[in-house]
């Protein structure tokens, strides 16, 4: 007897426990980032993913690169969320225990918004990992709208550490000097100051939920 696979896409329900739903956002960085290879090549903006529990609005899986919304880059945020943190946070430099970032499993089901993601991916996705795929309209409800601010505050304060190689009023077209070629940041250092974002965010998001 053959296991019939879940439904591609499940109406809204009550969360009732983490890991039971997540929701995928993305969105772009302000900076641009230079080659790992080539200082004076500048390889463009990143767009940054990140899986955020329903429940707890915690991020538990992430991934930053530089193609745009795809289906590939959802899953490579969504492989992520059953990564074990330790060692992928040790593959940037930084050390951290289970305890900081215990997320390793895949969620029950996952949100997107629908008209980010298109063509067959989804299909894909859903058969490869045997999940439910939840498509939510654009206009985000009160949970949703309030994941976004959060993931939104995390890039932002990202780049703000990094303002040399971001986006300003300064930056304009009008500016004579190229603020592109100010950016001292790699990819790998950029999602290096992502994932410390991230853990300070999932601990401040902890300690609260310990009041």
């Amino acid at each position: 007897m053959t296991q019939d696979r879940p439904p591609l896409f499940v109406s809204d329900q009550n969360i009732i426990r983490p890991g039971e739903n997540c929701q995928l956002i993305f969105m772009d960085a302000d900076d641009y980032l230079m080659s790992d290879k080539d200082t004076d090549l500048i390889i463009g903006r990143p767009t940054v993913f990140f899986v955020v529990d329903v429940f707890t609005g915690m991020i538990v899986g992430m991934y930053v690169g530089l193609e745009k919304a795809s289906w590939k880059a959802a899953e490579m945020a969504l492989q992520n969320t059953i990564t074990d943190k330790v060692k992928y946070c040790s593959e940037y430099g930084i050390s951290i225990t289970d305890e900081q970032w215990p997320f390793k499993e895949l969620p029950a089901s996952i949100r997107v918004e629908s008209g980010q993601f298109t063509g067959s991916g989804a299909e894909k996705l859903v058969q490869k990992y045997y999940i439910r795929l939840e498509m939510f309209p654009s206009t985000y409800g009160a949970n949703q709208k309030g994941f976004v601010e959060n993931c939104f505050r995390i890039v932002k304060r990202t780049s703000k550490y990094h303002i040399l190689g971001s986006i300003t009023k300064k930056g304009s077209k009008s500016s004579v000097r190229d603020y592109r070629a100010d950016t001292p940041l790699t990819l790998k250092e950029f999602t290096k100051m992502i994932i410390l974002s991230v853990l300070d965010h999932n601990f401040k998001i902890n300690k609260t939920s310990q009041k």
